[in-house]
């Protein structure tokens, strides 16, 4: 995974979220940490870079239920 990725990721959470779609941002969101942590483990050598950018999400304003 490479940061622009990640970032054309997180565009796509803050668009969905900006539009009303909150439980499909959540689910976006959860997606994206599942696949920095798989990133990470496969020895990704930008790992810290990517756990910071993928953590920003927690900074958008949308509601986030768990069932």
């Amino acid at each position: 995974m490479t940061t622009q990725e990640l970032k054309v990721r997180i565009d796509e959470i803050k668009e969905v979220s900006h539009i009303g779609d909150h439980e499909k941002a959540h689910s976006l969101e959860d997606e994206l940490y599942r696949d920095v942590l798989v990133a990470i483990c496969k020895g990704t050598p930008n790992y810290k870079q990517l756990a910071l950018m993928a953590l920003q999400t927690q900074k958008l304003d949308f509601s986030r239920w768990c069932a």
